[in-house]
């Protein structure tokens, strides 16, 4: 009896824990739009709002044919890799789908790489076709490729011979109304495939545990790694994820329409907008090709949106954007946030000013996207001061140092596992396999704790955590309560060296009004910070270095705190 007694108590107290019962399904991506196909193919399913360009779900399926048929007449076969870069456009999501219903392996390539990042990507991923826009706004592709291909002109189209890359063959443009020597025009590609090459599409047959797509992690240390997710990892990712927003109020149904201001690339429209879109046969609406907050708002009352998917900074854009007041969104009703943390101050104002309910998500390109969901419907402080639950048949738990199993309420390391693991990291098994534990969990690299209502709160990256003096401090909290300041946009804190103390608490605030100072923070934090936590480099500025997805890249921060505080070279000068 007390053995039985002690086991329960173990299982109470310790920080394991489990989403609802799910029974995987073994689909692929291309089922989904089937699927909808099947329940309404005249349906809304995409608009692309600033090129006025909409696809129904039956149109999708015919143009996701012909350019599968295209991509097969030029030579690619299920297995494949073809990589596409660009912002949000028509032809990118396209591309998507003619690549899922073909069993072609689809590589995201982030739009805002240079000549470099693209080269290294294309090489890593043994990459044997490019599809991109030649030119769009003030990005120059073209001139982009021609800087590591300069002879792409005089080479053959059907057979280009890259010494960098050896196996990329062949470069699709769109956006491209006059043809450019060395590549093909994406109307060729529409018009390249017989019925001969559809009919060999339409007979293929796609494993659902074959790689569907490698997304490169967003590389905020180091070169990014490419990361490899199956048709079953993203289909069941989209199935869980509706099950979860669902869980106490029907918020994703029949009459669900997206705003979906995330780049097309990026895991979180991948999956939570694009894919989950399909598998709901509800609409995508894509404002711009790139992030515009009053092209946002247009977009959402023109086709009344009800749901948005963005990151805290998009939607911090669209809440303090001038020209929300000159149009109607109240359609809005619902907000999925991810990809950083949100502050309370956000989620309360979206409340308040937009009658939002908003629901804070979290997860990982390795995770093929969500992993843990705040249901909308959650209370104030379960949104506010959490990621929530794991979705269903995500199992999760907190481990020290030496992959012990913590209690709840301690902070450590999040691992996860279940169907959402990822198939490894191209051409790298080692770090592939130093990021599992010995018991087959995903180390997150994220610090975390479980709570006693068996929610997860994050507490930053395990090399985001200031030690000052001994003291470990977790900059989130410094964020979250900074940005409570009516005063305050948004708030970045860093460790900065200190030859006294190790480090130093740095912040980075983002201002509504410039009459505020240094000291006026300070004074404010005070009144809700120990006195360790509270700053000592204090900088304000107008913008953040940041991913194209929204991400903070701290390491910038910390490289520039050099010379935004010209003291601490006498630091670092005082620690040699």
């Amino acid at each position: 009896m007390k053995g039985t007694i002690g086991r329960r108590l173990a299982r109470s107290l310790s920080s394991q824990i489990q989403g609802a019962s799910y029974t995987s399904q073994e689909v692929c991506m291309y089922d989904f739009v089937l699927g909808a196909c099947e329940k309404n193919d005249s349906k809304l399913m995409a608009s692309f709002e600033m090129h006025k360009k909409a696809f129904t779900f039956g149109e999708m399926h015919n143009e996701a044919g012909r350019i599968a048929a295209g991509l097969f007449n030029l030579g690619i076969r299920p297995g494949d890799r073809v990589a596409v870069w660009g912002p949000n456009q028509p032809e990118w999501l396209v591309m998507k789908w003619a690549c899922a219903r073909a069993g072609f392996e689809m590589v995201n390539i982030n739009p805002l790489y240079t000549t470099r990042e693209l080269e290294y990507a294309l090489e890593k991923v043994d990459a044997k076709m490019l599809v991109c826009p030649k030119t769009i706004g003030p990005l120059n592709y073209h001139a982009k490729v021609q800087e590591f291909i300069p002879n792409l002109a005089e080479q053959d189209r059907f057979s280009l011979n890259i010494p960098s890359v050896p196996t990329l063959k062949k470069i699709v443009y769109y956006s491209s109304p006059e043809a450019e020597a060395g590549t093909f025009q994406w109307s060729e590609l529409e018009q390249a495939g017989s019925d001969a090459d559809l009919k060999s599409i339409n007979e293929m047959k796609v494993d659902p545990h074959s790689i569907a797509n490698i997304q490169f992690t967003s590389g905020t240390t180091g070169m990014p790694k490419a990361a490899s997710l199956s048709h079953f990892n993203l289909t069941n990712n989209a199935i869980s994820l509706t099950r979860a927003l669902n869980v106490i109020e029907p918020s994703l149904n029949e009459n669900t329409s997206f705003l979906n201001v995330l780049p097309l690339y990026h895991v979180f429209s991948f999956v939570g907008g694009s894919l989950s879109g399909a598998y709901n046969c509800v609409p995508n609406i894509y404002p711009a090709p790139g992030f515009n907050s009053a092209a946002s708002i247009q977009a959402c009352a023109n086709q009344k949106c009800t749901f948005l998917l963005g990151t805290p900074t998009m939607f911090t854009d669209i809440v303090n954007d001038p020209t929300r007041a000159d149009h109607d969104i109240s359609s809005l009703k619902y907000a999925i946030v991810g990809g950083a943390p949100a502050t309370p101050a956000l989620v309360r104002k979206a409340n308040q000013e937009l009658g939002v309910k908003m629901t804070v998500g979290y997860g990982m390109t390795e995770n093929s996207c969500a992993t843990f969901l705040t249901p909308p419907g959650s209370t104030e402080d379960v949104t506010c001061n959490t990621v929530g639950f794991p979705i269903p048949g995500v199992d999760a738990k907190i481990i020290d140092d030496e992959e012990n199993t913590l209690e709840k309420g301690q902070i450590g390391e999040l691992v996860t596992k279940g169907f959402v693991l990822f198939q490894g990291y191209v051409k790298d098994e080692a770090k592939t396999k130093e990021s599992y534990t010995k018991d087959g969990y995903w180390k997150t690299g994220d610090l975390a704790l479980v709570r006693d209502d068996g929610t997860l709160q994050i507490s930053g990256r395990s090399k985001d955590m200031i030690i000052r003096g001994g003291e470990n401090i977790q900059p989130t909290e410094i964020e979250n309560f900074i940005a409570t300041h009516d005063k305050v946009v948004d708030c970045y804190v860093i460790g900065v060296p200190s030859s006294r103390l190790g480090e130093e608490v740095a912040a980075y605030i983002q201002l509504k009004d410039d009459t505020v100072t240094s000291e006026d923070i300070v004074e404010f934090c005070k009144e809700g910070l120990a006195r360790y936590k509270i700053p000592k480099y204090i900088k304000f500025t107008s913008e953040f270095p940041k991913t194209v997805t929204g991400k903070i890249q701290k390491y910038l921060l910390r490289d520039q705190a050099v010379n935004d505080f010209p003291e601490l070279k006498e630091e670092l000068a005082a620690m040699q």
